[in-house]
């Protein structure tokens, strides 16, 4: 069986912003709008293109449907798009609706039934209806954001943007959005009979994070119990007791995921950008825009404290996104450095979680790597190989 990762373009980075730690140097020549076909080796770490979809947006988020076979993304046109996958790993774009925004994420519902986008300048989150037969519909809510913002933050934090919505695995009854502007994680009970997304913007609910911190992206322990939330701006990872009973974060660690002396850049595209859980619970991963290098956490499966234990070059400029495989058995960290247009695969050590070196690069020529997305296999689930959590 064929497996593929799908590999999303944006635009160029850090690379034209004035005050990013890598302006000046060259900016690549060619920049490309649309997803590349990676096909995955039998080791996982080897990964060759086969083809591009070509379209007139970049994409910012793309994911599996948990059954359909379809893939779902959203792009910078303001619309959310759905794509088949052929047995050879190509897409055919079959059906598009608004997302009352530019949207910067994606995320389904274990049911298959919606989609919730985060649209990062408008302030809005929607809810996106996936018909019986792979379609999107029409929004079927939305949520408009508004705070009173800090005049000393309005370099990056003039307005709400929510960058990530997730809903909770463990009940899937909250969706829980980060928002860099506010410094907030909302939190809403959502109602998946009709799509809606229920509490008030005053919700004693939301969880409030400390001036500046910027949270962008947030992932949930495999025992539920935990959730670990990336603070772009100030470069912390704060971690939280996560309560799916009432839906309710409670701060209990913050840990810097960069050097001591190495401040976060607060510049676009230049701080913190992704952080995941590994797949076996022992280890969480993050990547760092200000000295492009992927860190390695280890968890203390008693508190679910953090322990840095590691800090590797991502072999690129801007790590914008990555994921993790361990479909074939061999597990591996694939990361997309956005301005310098590649793929850097990392073997991990199955035992310790630290990512092995050297890891192998693969060129994109023309694309800027904004999403990259876990392993699929045509007409098949998100292909993943359980974790045991020790």
């Amino acid at each position: 069986m064929e497996r593929f990762l799908f590999v999303g373009s944006g635009e160029v980075g850090q690379l034209v912003v004035a005050d990013s730690p890598t302006y000046g140097q060259v900016v690549p020549p060619e920049q490309k709008r649309g997803i590349v076909t990676l096909r995955v080796g039998h080791h996982g770490q080897s990964i060759e293109s086969t083809g591009m979809l070509e379209l007139g947006f970049h994409v910012g988020w793309l994911a599996q449907h948990s059954h359909n076979g379809c893939m779902y993304g959203v792009g910078s046109d303001h619309r959310a798009h759905a794509f088949t996958i052929a047995e050879d790993g190509s897409l055919a774009l079959f059906s598009s609706t608004s997302t009352l925004g530019k949207s910067h994420f994606l995320e389904l519902t274990p049911d298959g039934r919606w989609a919730l986008v985060a649209n990062y300048y408008c302030q809005i989150l929607a809810v996106l209806p996936i018909n019986a037969d792979g379609t999107l519909g029409d929004a079927s809510d939305s949520k408009l954001h508004r705070v009173e913002h800090k005049p000393e933050l309005s370099d990056r934090q003039e307005a709400c943007h929510p960058h990530q919505v997730r809903i909770d695995p463990k009940t899937g009854r909250w969706a829980l959005a980060c928002d860099l502007g506010a410094d907030c994680v909302w939190i809403y009970e959502f109602d998946s009979f009709k799509g809606s997304l229920i509490g008030a913007l005053n919700s004693k609910r939301h969880f409030f994070l400390r001036k500046g911190a910027g949270p962008r992206h947030m992932d949930f322990h495999s025992l539920g119990n935990w959730a670990y939330i990336l603070c772009e701006l100030d470069g912390n990872i704060m971690v939280c007791d996560w309560d799916p009973g009432v839906g309710q974060l409670k701060e209990k660690q913050s840990i810097y995921a960069l050097p001591d002396g190495v401040a976060c850049s607060r510049a676009p595209h230049s701080g913190l950008s992704q952080i995941l859980v590994g797949e076996n619970g022992r280890n969480v991963y993050v990547g760092s825009r200000t000295n492009n290098h992927i860190v390695v956490f280890k968890v203390d499966i008693g508190t679910g404290h953090l322990q840095k234990i590691q800090s590797v070059t991502s072999g690129g400029i801007c790590p914008r996104n990555f994921i993790i495989d361990s479909s074939s058995g061999f597990p591996c960290l694939h990361v997309g450095n956005q301005d310098s247009q590649n793929i850097v695969s990392f073997a991990i050590d199955p035992t310790t979680g630290i990512l092995l070196e050297p890891p192998q690069v693969l060129e994109l020529n023309g694309i800027c790597p904004q999403v990259v997305t876990p392993t699929m296999a045509p007409g098949k689930t998100v292909l993943k190989r359980p974790g045991k959590v020790f």
